[in-house]
């Protein structure tokens, strides 16, 4: 039944390239490499599920494949982890604190003496209660938070496709299959450089990488040039540590020519 509604809702764009799968494109790759490819939009079997809004049926922490339409395990960036504990603790903290406050202001020992009789009056705690409420509701989102970072971590581990925040809907399993594009037949494969589909062909010859040429020379030069940097300041710290040792030696020289020179004649010179 699943399979089912999969291919009813799949807009059927694209088709995994059947196998064998060889390791590089075909045909003509210097004359595809530069073939202009419909956009991302139009090529997805499942625009639906672009939107982060999805259907209410799917657990928290996963998504839909835009490609394939299985749920699938979310990752989570660095940054997001980051600012889901940040605002966690803050939130802890202010809870406590006008928990504390409210403490204060509040006297179980001393009960005012006609506060049964006003009901309404309970302003003592009021602030207390909603700040253990939000507090509350801080400590669940972070612990929703990391239990999605725990799962797709785990989901990584032993080998089932996630959908890394960056790959706009693709799981792990559709961004490393070539595609065919069934209106024009272009075998298309997702690059992570680009984090777009690119053709197939514009892979050369390492046709199973994960970046097409151009990124990958891209990303040698940027190495190239951290390379040359490092090496730049390495002599420049060198040559630093050098002319350092040069002074002082000098410096060191010179000082003890001067304490030769003051010091008194021997009686012997005199005599002589």
């Amino acid at each position: 039944r699943h399979m089912s509604r999969l291919q009813h809702d799949s807009k059927r764009k694209c088709v995994p390239l059947k196998p064998p799968i060889p390791s590089k494109f075909q045909g003509d790759i210097e004359k595809v490499k530069t073939a202009q490819i419909p956009e991302f939009t139009s090529l997805v079997n499942f625009p639906s599920h672009m939107s982060q809004k999805q259907a209410h049926s799917i657990p928290d922490g996963m998504r839909l494949c835009v490609m394939c339409g299985h749920s699938c395990p979310c990752s989570i960036s660095n940054k997001s982890r980051k600012k889901n504990n940040t605002g966690n603790n803050n939130n802890i903290g202010g809870g406590v604190g006008n928990n504390d406050k409210s403490s204060e202001n509040h006297h179980p020992h001393h009960p005012h003496p006609h506060a049964h009789h006003h009901p309404h009056h309970h302003s003592g705690n009021g602030g207390g209660i909603l700040s253990l409420r939000n507090s509350s509701s801080s400590s669940q989102t972070s612990s929703a938070t990391s239990v999605l970072a725990n799962n797709a971590n785990h989901a990584s581990n032993i080998n089932i496709p996630i959908i890394p925040t960056q790959n706009k809907g693709l799981c792990t399993n559709c961004d490393v299959n070539v595609w065919v594009v069934l209106s024009n037949n272009l075998e298309i494969k997702w690059c992570k450089g680009c984090k777009n589909f690119r053709p197939w062909a514009a892979f050369g010859d390492k046709g199973l990488a994960t970046k097409c040429v151009r990124c990958r020379d891209r990303q040698r030069e940027k190495y190239a040039a951290q390379k040359e940097e490092k090496e730049k300041s390495k002599i420049k710290d060198n040559s630093n540590s050098d002319s350092k040792n040069k002074k002082s030696s000098t410096k060191s020289t010179n000082i003890d020519d001067t304490i030769i020179k003051k010091q008194p004649l021997s009686s012997s010179s005199v005599t002589a």
